[in-house]
């Protein structure tokens, strides 16, 4: 599980790996991740027929510049297989501790079967043995009717457990084939809070992260900053052939989503508190710029599908308030956006550590995604900062 590296720029490039899904649920969500991304590509496993046609096709046919504006991946690299089976090793390796937290018995009955499940599919095991340990040991069950299709090739498990599977799953894909992971989902984007296999496992027994990881002396390589992009396109009025067409005049947000994302990271670790709060508001004028840059070079068509206040739906009280919860402790949070059609969301903390607390602030970041509404183009930027150097 080496970590090659890669420039900044090469970071800015890649495709977005959909996690944890196979189905795509929201079409605009598709559409702002495209713009966001140049292409996004999904896990679909072997022999698989996908049941969201009406929606995707047109995006599965269409040739971007870096191919199939939506695109299916097989997991099927050796690479993988010996992913799999070193998370075997260390499931075995813990089984008592997990089994105690994360059985069949152990998951709230609302979440044993039902459309609030936790399912991930049996073709993404590629370890079988994996497989018939957590099947052996209830932590992982079938919960579907037999009667329903293909009902035996579907697992659950336990959310915060499943979500550990296919966050490792997604870590060794996005690494294999040079890709960015991204996801709609609230609750998979707080458990994929790691760039590295041992992190994703670390996490779920929730033990200490070894040899000063969050510290400050290993702020360089795990500094998190979080940033919500709410571009204010309404992506109801542009078509898979508007987007199409942005992405081959080089109007898609890639170099402004790159912008965006490393501002944070040219603030120097160490300064806390109200002055890194500062410093982040001052760094933001360069990114303003981008997308006034940005903005106004687009054709016209996607002009007038620019939104003039992305959030005018938020309460300037709500904002404030989501802003005093998140900035605690090592947190610096900011909120800017002075020009018509963006809004920027950031978080900042020195470590993994801020999400062990009850305030993290990405709950006030999943609160301003969903002001923003589905029409809305608002996109996670999770920019680790390792992640930003290696091709995971």
């Amino acid at each position: 599980m080496t970590e090659p590296q890669s420039t900044q720029s090469d970071a800015a490039s890649r495709p977005a790996l959909y996690y944890p899904y196979i189905h795509i649920r929201d079409e605009n969500w598709l559409k702002g991740a495209i713009l966001g991304f140049q292409q996004v590509r999904r896990i679909v496993p072997a022999r698989f027929t996908v049941k969201d046609e009406a929606i995707t096709r047109p995006y599965a046919e269409l040739e971007g510049p870096a191919g199939p504006l939506l695109e299916a991946v097989l997991a099927d690299a050796p690479q993988i297989q010996q992913t799999q089976s070193w998370l075997h090793g260390k499931v075995v390796e813990r089984l008592p501790e997990i089994k105690a937290r994360y059985s069949q018995d152990r998951t709230p009955p609302s979440q044993q079967s039902g459309p609030d499940a936790f399912q991930m599919h049996t073709g993404k095991f590629l370890d079988e043995g994996l497989l018939a340990l957590l099947k052996k040991e209830r932590l992982a069950w079938h919960s579907r009717e037999p009667t329903e299709p293909d009902s035996w090739n579907w697992v659950t498990m336990h959310p915060k457990f499943g979500s550990a599977m296919m966050s490792v799953l997604a870590i060794a894909v996005a690494r294999i084939q040079g890709l960015s992971v991204l996801t709609p989902s609230g609750r998979a984007h707080h458990e994929l809070l790691a760039n590295r296999e041992a992190a994703v496992f670390e996490k779920l027994l929730e033990v200490p992260q070894p040899g000063g990881i969050g510290d400050a002396a290993g702020v360089t390589v795990e500094e998190l900053a979080h940033v919500v992009i709410t571009t204010g396109f309404d992506l109801t009025r542009l078509k898979p052939a508007d987007i199409l067409e942005l992405l081959k005049e080089g109007k898609d947000l890639r170099a402004f989503r790159a912008a965006a994302a490393s501002y944070a990271a040219r603030i120097p670790a160490e300064i806390e508190g109200e002055e890194r709060v500062r410093r982040l508001k001052q760094e933001a004028g360069a990114v303003l710029e981008e997308w006034r840059k940005y903005s106004g070079s687009l054709p016209e068509f996607a002009k007038g599908a620019i939104v003039d206040a992305a959030l005018d739906k938020a309460p300037g009280n709500l904002v404030e308030a989501g802003l005093a919860a998140a900035g605690v402790g090592a947190v610096a949070t900011a909120v800017i956006g002075a020009v018509p059609g963006l809004l920027i969301s950031i978080a900042v903390a020195a470590g993994v550590k801020m999400f062990r607390k009850p305030d993290t602030p990405l709950r006030f970041l999943s609160r301003i995604n969903d002001l923003a509404g589905h029409r809305i183009g608002s996109i996670y930027v999770p920019q680790w900062r390792a992640l930003a150097a290696q091709a995971a």
